[in-house]
């Protein structure tokens, strides 16, 4: 097993996540900086398609779209990209969204567009929107088992006890990637 960083990582994401998506956009391109927005598209594997003097459709990867909307160019942060394309996010099978493993995904799609280690009350945000819930004190504790027991020693095998395996500690079959803690109490995004 190899410890992946962030950015290797994205360059790694599983076909479910790698499904083309377009989403409208307001975009005004100045004729003189043109050449600039063109080349970020390029850059960001985006293709670009006017459709309104400033609106256009973008199409891409879902990761490749939110690369380029929290990039220097269109500079927007990840709450404000939630907000208006919640699409973003969302697992590619609907129907399997709400299941542990459609939110595990959600949870690391969330890790990696946010491009570095994440604290436990992100991810808890995550997972209570995932199931429909709010933050509050009394759904906090909710979901706290898919992060308890055992997980993957990076440095051998699996520790031994009587904890069953924490689900979004380890790696499956349909989501390979999975969460391990760090030194300060965050969590990254670890694949195979």
């Amino acid at each position: 097993m190899k410890l992946l960083n962030i950015n290797e990582f994205k360059h790694s994401l599983n076909e479910s996540t790698n499904n083309l998506i377009t989403i409208d956009v307001d975009v005004s391109i100045d004729p003189e900086e043109e050449s600039e927005a063109l080349a970020a598209f390029k850059e960001y594997g985006i293709e670009f398609e006017e459709t309104g003097d400033t609106t256009a459709d973008l199409t891409g990867t879902k990761e490749n779209l939110i690369k380029y909307l929290t990039s220097d160019y269109y500079g927007w942060d990840i709450e404000d990209i939630k907000s208006v394309w919640p699409e973003l996010f969302e697992s590619v099978n609907e129907s399997d969204a709400h299941s542990k493993e459609g939110i595990k995904t959600q949870m690391i799609n969330y890790a990696i567009a946010a491009g570095r280690p994440v604290t436990h009350k992100e991810l808890l945000n995550v997972y209570l929107k995932s199931v429909g819930l709010e933050n509050t004190p009394e759904n906090r504790g909710r979901g706290s088992s898919y992060f308890s027991g055992k997980g993957v020693n990076p440095f051998g095998p699996a520790t031994s006890g009587t904890y069953k395996e924490a689900p979004f500690l380890v790696p499956s079959k349909k989501e390979p990637r999975y969460f391990q803690k760090t030194s300060d109490r965050k969590y990254i995004v670890v694949g195979i």
